[in-house]
């Protein structure tokens, strides 16, 4: 017994010995080290220092559905760990944590002890502390001037941040394995828990994993865990922060994993939260994914299910009309694409947004990223701007052939079929689609001013200088073609599509975003021509080749669009309360058939999206402005009707109205309007080249 106290005082003699020549070795290299130490990081920025966590991406209710991050990292405060929680991490990396003043010194001895037998940097002897100043200062390096510059910080660092901030780093840094960095990470990726319900067996567990992560695996090395988890119970109960009894308790306790798995970045609506994702780093850049970031949306969830349902079902349908298909099992997944977007049209807010089929067979997003011909989609743009230069919905235009240009040079659009209806009014132009009219159109009101025109419906260009823009020749993203959408029902006004609503930081602060709620509009026409131009694609859906929608049963207007052998297919449509469009076709821009037009594979996609979207919202209509008038019309010549004449109720823009009235005739009937295909030739001329333009009422 007395060589044995003899041998103990001699051990703690010589570990105070070790000690005191460290840090006097220590010392003396910091002297040597100088000019070194004097380049040193500054310890203040830590003051400042946030570490990197998740960007999480909520729905509009609050519900998780994508995350972006480098270090899946969720940082909490320290006052939501636990106690328990603390002290394992206290117990298994630096017992003595609020008694020194950053150094260990018996540590340091230890290790110094150790380093000196082995002849090089074996072992630290780091306080937490010292491993943040390691971790976020100076990195990993094992040599002596590390070292000494690692001690001089550390003691500077506990001059500049108390001791609950540092462990409040400390646990929010480290890394666990599993992807997981710092505590509430590591609770949900080992436990499927929040940090706060976390056990002291499941603490400890924890604590036992950052000295290294992979050699203490559980799932790996699950001995080699229970022996350095059961190390830290008791440690725990030798330092007095378990009694007896709660260290034999936890010691028997099971310690259940949850399932070994890599969190999803994306948990619902993927091509949404991918557009999203495209969003914030065009604002941050990378940092969107090191900020910690809580980013609302105006994401539906319900309404994003009943999107992606109303295309899938669609796309299959349209798919099995295929001759390549034909013969095919029923349950082979489409190889035909289409896109479909909803947006509130008062606010922006787009509330469901589908790219594709299936993000697994392609991730290119066809409502945002691919750029079509709308087609026919592209013609109420310009009938627009008909309305602004004057033209009524009862003005009469010249549908017959017509040659822009000479020799080879030469353009001739024609309708679908060839078949022409003379003089029309533009109401029933635009429900037949008459490609011929609307050249006219464009060329009458003067091609400038209606490239100016589109530019102010958000149309990206550069806009080609020629007359097939009439057409839909210029290819857009069905983004695009909504947002330019949403002037009609908001009355002349313009709405940048809102995806992000509300962006808050770490800290729970609200921060500005660009395009949040209301903050870009742009004025592109008067009330009352928007009016009008809504009470046209009304005709389309009633009468025209948008008659799928009128299914719907509530006052609907939209416009198909078909593009040449049937390669596109569209429908852009409103109700009151939504706007929404539809896009069909295929990725490489082959045919889908002659009959494959935009009212019979995009608008009964648009239909059951609709009507299920709006299934429980009561029916209303569209607002009609004050200086609207309504007038009783003679339908083939536009005049006033009078007593013993056909009348149908035309809105104008008070001061547009006819005055003369019409005489009596009889009427002829009115064949049904068709859908036709947009017309382009291999070449086409300036608009300086055109003919005269029409005549106008």
């Amino acid at each position: 017994m007395a060589r044995l106290g003899q041998r103990s005082a001699l051990r703690i003699a010589g570990t105070w010995v070790v000690a005191a020549c460290t840090i006097g070795g220590l010392a003396a290299a910091g002297a040597l080290l100088s000019p070194t130490l004097q380049a040193l990081p500054e310890v203040e920025q830590l003051r400042e220092y946030h570490p990197p966590g998740v960007t999480r991406i909520l729905a509009a209710d609050g519900t998780l559905v994508g995350e972006l991050w480098e270090e899946r990292r969720l940082p909490v405060p320290l006052a939501r760990v636990p106690l328990h929680v603390r002290q394992a991490f206290l117990a298994a990396e630096d017992v003595g944590f609020y008694g020194h003043w950053g150094i260990d010194v018996r540590g340091v001895a230890r290790a110094a002890w150790v380093n000196l037998q082995r002849g090089g940097v074996a072992q630290g002897g780091s306080t937490i502390t010292q491993q943040i100043v390691k971790a976020l200062l100076l990195g990993p390096e094992r040599s002596w001037t590390r070292k000494t510059k690692e001690l001089v910080l550390a003691l500077h660092l506990e001059h500049v941040l108390g001791k609950d901030e540092i462990l409040a780093l400390y646990l929010n840094q480290i890394y666990f394995g599993r992807g997981a960095y710092g505590v509430q990470a590591a609770a949900e990726a080992f436990f499927a828990k929040d940090v706060a319900d976390l056990t002291a067996a499941e603490a400890a567990l924890l604590a036992s994993l950052p000295r290294a992560p992979t050699h203490y695996d559980p799932d790996r090395r699950p001995k080699r865990a229970r022996a350095r988890q059961e190390w830290v119970l008791a440690r725990m109960h030798r330092a007095g922060f378990l009694s007896t009894v709660e260290w034999l308790a936890a010691r028997e306790q099971p310690t259940v994993l949850a399932p070994r798995r890599t969190p999803p970045a994306v948990l619902a609506a993927p091509w949404y939260v991918e557009h999203v994702r495209r969003v914030l780093e065009e604002h941050y850049g990378n940092a969107a994914r090191q900020l910690g970031l809580t980013v609302w949306t105006a994401l539906d969830l319900g309404m994003q299910a009943k999107a992606e349902a109303a295309l899938r079902d669609g796309l299959v349908v349209v798919d099995r009309r295929q001759p390549h298909r034909r013969g095919r099992p029923r349950a082979a997944e489409p190889t035909i694409e289409g896109a479909l977007v909803a947006m509130v049209p008062g606010t922006g807010e787009v509330t469901a947004l589908v790219g594709g089929w299936d993000p697994a067979r392609s991730q290119w997003n066809r409502a945002t990223q691919a750029r079509r011909q709308p087609g026919s989609a592209f013609k109420p743009l310009v009938y627009a701007a008909a309305l602004e230069h004057g033209f009524t919905a009862t003005s009469r235009v010249l549908d017959g052939p017509i040659t822009f240009g000479r020799g080879r040079g030469a353009w001739s659009p024609q309708n679908y079929g060839g078949r022409y209806y003379g003089r029309v009014s533009l109401r029933e132009a635009l429900a037949r689609s008459l490609n011929t009219v609307s050249v006219r159109l464009l060329d009458g009101i003067g091609l400038d001013d209606a490239l100016a025109t589109f530019v102010k419906f958000g149309i990206p260009g550069p806009l080609p200088k020629n007359l097939s823009i009439a057409l839909g020749t210029h290819e857009v993203t069905l983004l695009d073609l909504v947002a330019a959408y949403s002037v009609f029902p908001n009355l002349g006004e313009r709405v940048e599509p809102v995806f992000v609503t509300e962006v808050r930081n770490a800290a729970g602060e609200r921060v500005p975003f660009p395009g949040t709620l209301g903050e870009r509009r742009t004025k592109v026409m008067d009330p009352a021509p928007a009016y009008v131009m809504t009470s046209l694609l009304e005709s389309v859906v009633t009468r025209g080749s948008g008659r799928e929608a009128a299914s719907l049963g509530r006052p609907a207007a939209g416009k198909t669009g078909t593009t040449n052998d049937a390669k596109d297919a569209w429908f852009i449509g409103y109700t009151a309360e939504l706007l929404a469009g539809v896009w069909v076709g295929y990725d490489d821009a082959r045919p889908m058939g002659a009959r494959e037009t935009g009212g019979r594979a995009a608008t009964p996609i648009w239909t059951d999206f609709m009507a299920r979207a709006l299934a429980d919202v009561p029916i209303g209509d569209f607002t009609v402005p004050q200086d609207v008038l309504f007038v009783n019309v003679e339908p083939w010549s536009g005049l006033r009707a009078t007593a013993g004449t056909p009348a149908r109720l035309e809105p104008f823009v008070q001061g547009t109205e006819p005055t003369e009235f019409a005489r009596v005739r009889i009427p002829k009937p009115e064949p049904e309007a068709e859908e036709p295909p947009v017309a382009t030739a291999p070449q086409y001329v300036d608009a300086t080249a055109s003919a005269p333009p029409p005549p106008v009422p």
